[in-house]
Formats: structure tokens, C-alpha cells, sequence
């Protein structure tokens, strides 16, 4: 595995970051876009389909020339959009990827193949995207997000994609992404609680923005799901005259899983391998294969040789990601309670009687007492950082709360302190484990480096 990390140089005129794991400089910025990018930031997350839509259109619709398989849900958008698109490669197509957050780069969330957009591209189209943005009267800035979405409509276009891999960023329904009116299918991942400030506070809520993206006569794919969210999906597909597929999990056989991979069979295919770590990570393989299989009615070619060599090589960076070891250290993204519920499986299966050393983080808006109720309890040393957000808790606020849990607590001033403290209580055999949230998790392979 290699090692993300990176720096910042502030040079009179350039942001400067390079981040190794993508194995090439990923970002050089001038100081305007930088400096845009940072206003963007501000400027709220709601998007207005409307407005964007005739910003698309100034643009020249590039949304319209694209095929696109779109993802929503709450949990596993990115690894199963990942799976999609290294099966697709697999089988000869040009893929576009959209996903989002990004670990380390914005670039990250706008690739074709395994390739970031490069910084002159990136640089090109957002200018092409503000000078749009100015031909409206009302000057008010459209969201980042909105922003980042149109430059990669823009992008994917130009390339001549033969499929789109199209991640929603929030909810579904009123996500700049579902500006796509024909995609070639839906998929929608595990669905459960979070952002209930923006989506709603049931289930029931919750999937009625996801299954937003649920368009008239397109095949939807789900994951299976809990009853009221399962209700949600199917009467949309009704009414919308959508058919739908699930992946059968009850089809799925685990034959090998260990920390160099997993091994499984599901359906007529056997002794499928993924680098993935989890078993959740299988179950997110299976959704793919549906996908596949819904593709190859459409018409797609795709052999089963792309399938099992596409599942072999996807990686998803953040996610039961090793990126030491001796002491073994891992980064996840677990920051809700089905995250959670995966990192504490993974967990007991891989770590067993192993000494746990957390490094935890979170935003306030997130479920982190459910969270920390799941997790601290198999650790034996929680290391509480804050995270660089305006969203992020305090470390020390949080330190009473874990008590409860673990037999020590530790609030660092830094993530660098944190990080160097965790190494210090740990010994060949411990397990150290960064997560609580995506804000922070991206910064440690760099700051890994400086301490070891």
C-alpha cells in the first residue's frame, strides 16, 4: 500500500500539494482559483436545480451527451461506485468516476479510469464554469458542489466517456447530480441515518430523498434494506414504472478473508477476490455484479474475465485502509452508526485480543454518542482529536463522554500530537485505528510520515 501524503508550499503565486498515493502531483492551483474555491466553500450546500439547470445550459448541456450510472445512499456510494468502474475498465470502456468527499485533493472526485483530472483541466473548465456563472443577474454564488459537478459534466463530455459512474453528494432528489434525466440505470447502497438536519428524521424521509433519483423506466438496483426504506423504494419504482433488482445476499458465501483481501462466491460466480477490507465490502461487490448484469441486458459487452480482474484491482482510499505496519494502522471513514457497525464487525473479526489504540474525531451534527457507544468499548486507549472544520467537536468536550467507554482517554491539541502520542502507547502487535470523520482521516498518512 502505498502512502498518502502531502505538503503545502505557498509560493507567491501557487498552492503547491502532492500526494504520493495516486503516484503524481495531484493539485497545483493559482492563487485566484484557490482563493475561489475557498469562497465556494461558504457559500452553503442547497442546491437549486433550477438555476443550475440554466447554468447547464449556458455550458451547453454537457450532461445531456452522457450515460451515466447514478449512486445514492448512505453508506458504500464510493467503494461500489469504485467496483462499477474497475469492472467497466476491465471490459475496455472509458469511465468516468464522480465521487465525493475527496481524502486528500478535490481533483480526486473528478477521474477517468484511475487518472485524477489534472490541475490545467481542472483550472480551464472552472473558468469556463464562472464565466457562465456571470451571465446571471442574480450574482449569488452557486454552491461548491454545484460548481464541482459541472466541471465534471464538462470534462466527461469532452473525453468522450463511454459510462459515467455519477455519485449524489447529498441526499438524492435535490442533489445537482440528479440534473441527469436518462441515466442508464439507479443504484442505491445501504440507506440509513445521517444528515437528518437536511433529510429528515426517518427512515422513511431519508429514503424519499435517495430514491429521488429513481427515473420513469430506468432499472433501479438496491441494496437490501429495512422495511420502511424497502416500501419507499418499491412504490417509487411503481409509480415511476422503474424495474427493480436486489442483490441476493443470502447467494453470498465467504470462502477466505483475511487482511491482505477476501475471497467469495455469489451466485454462479466463485472465488471472487477483492482487496476491499470488510464484509461489507463483499456485500457492496455483490451490488456491483447486479449492476454488471443489469449493463449486459442493455446491452453492454462485458466478460466475466472483467468482472473477477475489475473486483480484484478496485480500491477505495479511507476505507479499512492499512497504511502502517508494526505498529498495524489503519484510516476508516466511519462517522454514522452503519459505518460504525461495520468498523466494530471488522473489528472483532480482524483484531481479536488485539490492544486497540483509537484515534477519533468528529463533526457535531453526527450521531458520535451512538457511534462511540459501538466502538470505544473494544478499545483499550481513545485518543480524541478535533477536526479541521467549523462542524468539527471539540476533543475535550467529548473526553468525559468516552470514559464511559474506555479504560483511557486522551484529548490532543493537534492531529500531529495525537498521531505521535498513539505511536507511543503502541507496540509492534497494537492496532491503531483513525476514524469519526472524512475531515480529518486524509491528513494522517502525511502526518504519519513526519513521526515515524
Amino acid at each position: 500500500m502505498l502512502f498518502i501524503f502531502y505538503y503545502l508550499l505557498k509560493e507567491e503565486d501557487y498552492f503547491l500539494i502532492i500526494a504520493t498515493y495516486f503516484n503524481e502531483v495531484i493539485t497545483v492551483f493559482t492563487k485566484e482559483t484557490s482563493t475561489y474555491l475557498e469562497l465556494l466553500s461558504t457559500s452553503g450546500t442547497h442546491s437549486n436545480l433550477h438555476r443550475f439547470k440554466e447554468l447547464l445550459e449556458i455550458l451547453g448541456n454537457p450532461q445531456e451527451k452522457l450515460k451515466c450510472v447514478h449512486l445514492a445512499g448512505t453508506n458504500g456510494k464510493g467503494s461500489v461506485a469504485s467496483l462499477i468502474s474497475a469492472i467497466l475498465q476491465e471490459a475496455g470502456y472509458k469511465i468516468g468516476l464522480y465521487t465525493s468527499p475527496d481524502l486528500v485533493s478535490v481533483t480526486e472526485r473528478i477521474r477517468i479510469g484511475d487518472t485524477l483530472i489534472s490541475e490545467k483541466d481542472f483550472e480551464r473548465l472552472l473558468f469556463q464554469v464562472r464565466e457562465a456563472a456571470s451571465k446571471f443577474q442574480n450574482k449569488s454564488l452557486f454552491t461548491y458542489f454545484e460548481v464541482l459537478t459541472a466541471i465534471a459534466f464538462l470534462y466527461y463530455k469532452e473525453n468522450n466517456c463511454d459510462v459515467v459512474v455519477l455519485e449524489t453528494g447529498l441526499g438524492g432528489r435535490h442533489d445537482a447530480t440528479n440534473i441527469i434525466t436518462a441515466p442508464l440505470c439507479a443504484v442505491l447502497t445501504t440507506i440509513s441515518y445521517d444528515h437528518v438536519q437536511r433529510l429528515g428524521s426517518t427512515l422513511k424521509e431519508i429514503a424519499y430523498e435517495k430514491a429521488g433519483i429513481i427515473k420513469p423506466s430506468i432499472p433501479t438496483i438496491s441494496y437490501p434494506q429495512e422495511p420502511e426504506v424497502l416500501d419507499v423504494i418499491t412504490s417509487t419504482c411503481q409509480m415511476q414504472n422503474a424495474p427493480l433488482y436486489f442483490c441476493d445476499l443470502k447467494e453470498l458465501t465467504f470462502i477466505n478473508n483475511t487482511l491482505e483481501g477476501q475471497v467469495f462466491n455469489y451466485k454462479n460466480y466463485q472465488k471472487l477476490s477483492i482487496q476491499l477490507l470488510g464484509k461489507h465490502q463483499c456485500y457492496n461487490a455483490a451490488l456491483a455484479i447486479e449492476v454488471i448484469e443489469v449493463l449486459l441486458y442493455l446491452g453492454f459487452t462485458i466478460k466475466s474475465e472483467a468482472i473477477y480482474k475489475g473486483l480484484a484491482k478496485a480500491k477505495w482510499p479511507g476505507r479499512l485502509d492499512i497504511i502502517h505496519h508494526k505498529p498495524l494502522f489503519l484510516i476508516d471513514g466511519a462517522h454514522n452508526v452503519q459505518g460504525a457497525l461495520a468498523l466494530r464487525d471488522a473489528i472483532t473479526y480482524y483484531f481479536k485480543g488485539k490492544k486497540i489504540i483509537y484515534l477519533f474525531g468528529s463533526l457535531k451534527d453526527k450521531d458520535y454518542h451512538q457511534v462511540l457507544e459501538l466502538t470505544m468499548p473494544l478499545g483499550q486507549i481513545a485518543i480524541l482529536v478535533t477536526p479541521p472544520s467549523t462542524r468539527a467537536i471539540r476533543a475535550d468536550l467529548l473526553q468525559k463522554q468516552i470514559q464511559n467507554y474506555c479504560p483511557q482517554v486522551f484529548a490532543a491539541a493537534t492531529l500531529k500530537e495525537g498521531t505521535q502520542l498513539a505511536l507511543s502507547l503502541a507496540d509492534e502487535e497494537s492496532v491503531i485505528i483513525a476514524f469519526g470523520s472524512l475531515y480529518f482521516i486524509g491528513e494522517i498518512p502525511k502526518i504519519l510520515e513526519t513521526c515515524l
